[in-house]
C-alpha cells in the first residue's frame, strides 16, 4: 500500500503538540526558579502597613491584624567583622575551665567576668523524643575559635505551673541531684518577668504552691537578676524589647541581695527606684530596618548566621538624649537549628548570661 504523505501544515502541527506534551530539560524548565519565588512569597507575604522579616524556622508566618506575631533579627553586612577586633581578650586569656573540678566550676559560674575579658559560648538545645516538650540546654565555652569545653546545663522543670528552669554545672541526667543545682530561672505567669536565683531556699515559700528545691534549715536564696520583657501582644511594637536588672558590682563582687521581705526583692527595688545605685539596669540594643533585605539587623561581628526573633544584644541602660556610645556586654544569636552562640564580659557572671539566654527561648504569652 502506498504510503500517503501528510501535507507541511498538519506536520508542524504535530510537532508542536509534541513539544507542548514533552517535559523540558532541567536546564531550560522554568519551573526551579518559579518554586523559589512561590516558596518566597508563601514565607514572607506582604501585610499592609507592615515591612516583612525575614523568617527563621521557628517563627510562624501567620499575620494577624495586619501586623507579624513577632519581629526576627538578621545579622547585618558589616556581620563580617571579626570578635577579635572589639579589644576584649578570650576567656582562656585568663583562666582554663579545663583544670577545674566540679566545685570550681560551680564557683567560676557564679563569679563576674573580670575587664577586657570577652567569653565566647555556643548553646546546644537538645530535645530529642520525651524531651521534645522539656528540652536540655547545654552551655560549652569556646577557645580560639575551634575547642569548647561543657560549663552548664539547664532543663525546664516537668509538672510546674510555670516555667522554671533548673541550671547544673553538670550535664543533666535523670539522676541529677538537687546538690548539683547552682541556679534557677522562673517565670510570672504571662511570661513577662523571669527571676534568676541561686540554689538557696525560698523565703516566701507557701505550703502546696511551690515545690522547695532546698532542705528546711538552710540559708535564703540569693537574687542574681531579672529579665523584664515588655508587653507586645501579636507583636504590634516591633521586635522584642527587654530589660536586664542585675546587682551591680563592685571591688569585683556583686552586691549580694537575699531578701527576707518581698519590697527587698531586686524586682520590686527597681520599680520603685529604677536608678537604685545597688542596681546595673540593661536593656536589648534596639536593631534597625534594612530597606534592602527587608529585615531588621544588627551586627553580631561574625558570630551570628541565621535571622531569628531570639537574637538580641545587650548594652548599658542610658537615658533617652545622652550621646553615649553604648558597650554591647551581651550577645546571643542562632547559627542552626539547636545550636547558638553566646557572647557576653564584664560585669556580668556565666549563670547569669546563661539564665538570659534561657528567657529567649521560653514561650510568652504577652510578648508573642
Amino acid at each position: 500500500m502506498e504510503k500517503v504523505e501528510e501535507p507541511p501544515v498538519l506536520m508542524q502541527s504535530k510537532i508542536e503538540q509534541l513539544r507542548a506534551t514533552r517535559p523540558l530539560s532541567r536546564a531550560a524548565s522554568p519551573a526551579g526558579p518559579v518554586k523559589i519565588v512561590a516558596q518566597f512569597t508563601n514565607q514572607i507575604p506582604v501585610v499592609p502597613d507592615t515591612p516583612p522579616p525575614v523568617r527563621d524556622s521557628d517563627t510562624p508566618t501567620k499575620a494577624l491584624n495586619g501586623a507579624w506575631e513577632d519581629q526576627p533579627i538578621a545579622p547585618s553586612k558589616e556581620n563580617l567583622e571579626a570578635p577579635e577586633e572589639q579589644g576584649s581578650k578570650y576567656v582562656n586569656s585568663y583562666v582554663d575551665i579545663t583544670k577545674m573540678s566540679a566545685e570550681e566550676l560551680a564557683q567560676w559560674c557564679n563569679t563576674p567576668i573580670p575587664p577586657n575579658v570577652k567569653v565566647l559560648s555556643h548553646i546546644v538545645r537538645r530535645k530529642n523524643g520525651l524531651d521534645a516538650l522539656h528540652p536540655q540546654y547545654e552551655c560549652h565555652i569556646q577557645f580560639d575559635g575551634i575547642n569548647k569545653q561543657f560549663a552548664m546545663s539547664a532543663r525546664r522543670r516537668r509538672k510546674t505551673k510555670l516555667s522554671n528552669y533548673i541550671i547544673t554545672a553538670s550535664k543533666l541526667s535523670k539522676f541529677t541531684e538537687k546538690a548539683d543545682i547552682i541556679g534557677k530561672v522562673k517565670a510570672n505567669f504571662i511570661g513577662t518577668c523571669f527571676n534568676i536565683y541561686d540554689d538557696g531556699q525560698n523565703p516566701f515559700k507557701k505550703d502546696g504552691h511551690e515545690e522547695d528545691e532546698k532542705a528546711e534549715g538552710s540559708e535564703n536564696r540569693k537574687e542574681l537578676g531579672t529579665i523584664i520583657y515588655d508587653t507586645n501582644v501579636f507583636g504590634l511594637k516591633g521586635p522584642r524589647k527587654m530589660t536586664i536588672v542585675l546587682p551591680r558590682v563592685v571591688d569585683g563582687k556583686a552586691i549580694c541581695f537575699q531578701p527576707s521581705e518581698e519590697r527587698d526583692c531586686v524586682q520590686e527595688r527597681y520599680h520603685y527606684n529604677s536608678k537604685d545605685p545597688q542596681l546595673l539596669c540593661l536593656r536589648n540594643k534596639a536593631p534597625s530596618w534594612n530597606e534592602n533585605t527587608q529585615s531588621y539587623v544588627l551586627n553580631f561581628h561574625g558570630r551570628v548566621s541565621v535571622a531569628s526573633v531570639k537574637n538580641f544584644q545587650v548594652e548599658e541602660a542610658v537615658e533617652t538624649g545622652e550621646d553615649k556610645d553604648s558597650r554591647v556586654l551581651l550577645q546571643f544569636g542562632r547559627i542552626g537549628d539547636d545550636t547558638f552562640t553566646l557572647d557576653f564580659e564584664h560585669p556580668l557572671t556565666p549563670l547569669q548570661a546563661f539564665a538570659v539566654a534561657l528567657t529567649s527561648f521560653d514561650a510568652k504569652l504577652a510578648c508573642e
